[in-house]
């Protein structure tokens, strides 16, 4: 069984340990690997300044083994980000939250929409991942040798239906890929070099990157059975990895590796990057199932209750890849988790076998 484990000081450069807490993370994520058969994982917990890291299995099927600072495609926990460069201009008084997101973006949208609005998936926005871009569309062009998408295409594909007329709570990438749009256009600059003037270079997250071209392609390459079927092999190569990147753009396109996504899930859900999240009941009082006395959104975050205990969380499952950061105000602990595969899934509020029971467990000792 391949792992390994670290200790990191928090402004030091890389250390090999052996402390208990190093040793025994490695070793429960090498049996939790075992446990589920996914391809690869890496965790990273942050407390008090010190961050401990354990990583197992290989960067892709028959790859070589994961490597400590290596880094992940993290899916839909891109929303952290996107929603931190919105504030951060928001912080500069760039514009308001009120603000209409068709005057900001520049976008083809009802004037009603309000960038809050988008924040917390309260737009009517439909999905476009899976709708508008169908997978047959996406299959078809990889098969044709696309390379990658570009964001005025995938905004596009997010504009293109209708938005609902009397909106709820709906988990819609739509959303995020309109803030990305407005970062870049109240910025004037291009998203990715947006996102790392706006927040990667403030918090040092050196690891972190909006994939837009080859040499943003994470170490890790994720393995989906899903996959086997439509194009005769469930690892993703670096072509496909960057295809999905780039069709999620603002809404799931970052790689990260583990240390930084547990350092970033403390400042972002602990309030140091922007001063008191706001956290609000999920508009017609139900987000995944949950009802408002067990869940809160706020700006790409959600403040869920397992019990007596409360995290704030974002988590993304994606082809080949599933992510998780979590933060607890009663500690200041933090973890990240990062996997190459689908075989597991971030998100179960509760429920056995997700990542975030994985993650209460860890954060538990």
């Amino acid at each position: 069984m391949r792992f390994q484990t670290l200790f990191l000081p928090m402004l030091g450069a890389l250390s090999l340990s052996s402390t208990a807490i190093g040793e025994d993370l490695a070793s429960r994520l090498a049996a939790w690997r075992q446990e589920t058969g996914v391809q690869g994982a890496a965790v990273a917990i942050y407390d008090a300044g010190d961050t401990a890291l354990a990583v197992s299995g290989d960067r892709s099927e028959g790859g070589a083994p994961l490597e400590p600072g290596d880094s992940f495609s993290i899916a839909s926990v891109s929303k952290t980000f996107t929603a931190a460069a919105i504030l951060a201009l928001v912080a500069d008084d760039r514009f308001e939250l009120s603000t209409s997101a068709a005057a900001l973006s520049g976008l083809d949208l009802p004037p009603s929409i309000s960038v809050d609005a988008l924040l917390h998936h309260a737009s009517g926005l439909p999905e476009y991942m899976g709708g508008d871009l169908s997978f047959e569309v996406f299959l078809g062009e990889h098969a044709e040798g696309r390379e990658s998408w570009s964001g005025d295409e995938i905004r596009n594909f997010a504009i293109a239906s209708e938005p609902d007329a009397q909106p709820a709570f709906q988990y819609s990438n739509a959303n995020y890929v309109v803030l990305g749009a407005i970062v870049e256009r109240q910025t004037g600059l291009p998203l990715a070099e947006a996102l790392e003037t706006l927040v990667f270079q403030p918090e040092a997250l050196t690891s972190a990157r909006l994939i837009r071209t080859a040499q943003d392609d994470p170490d890790a390459l994720g393995h989906s059975q899903a996959l086997a079927g439509m194009l005769g092999s469930a690892q993703l190569d670096a072509r496909l990895n960057r295809e999905l990147a780039t069709a999620g753009d603002a809404a799931g396109g970052i790689a990260i590796n583990a240390a930084d996504l547990a350092h970033w899930a403390h400042d972002y859900f602990g309030g140091e990057f922007v001063a008191g999240l706001d956290f609000e009941p999920p508009l017609g009082g139900q987000a995944f199932g949950l009802t408002s006395d067990r869940i809160a959104v706020g700006p790409g975050s959600y403040q869920a209750s397992y019990g007596d205990q409360i995290l704030r969380l974002h988590g993304g499952d994606g082809l080949g890849v599933t992510a998780l950061a979590v933060y607890d105000p009663a500690t200041g602990r933090a973890i990240a988790i990062l996997v190459n595969d689908d075989t597991v899934h971030a998100l179960g509020f509760g429920e056995t076998g997700y990542l975030d029971a994985l993650a209460r467990e860890l954060l538990s000792d």
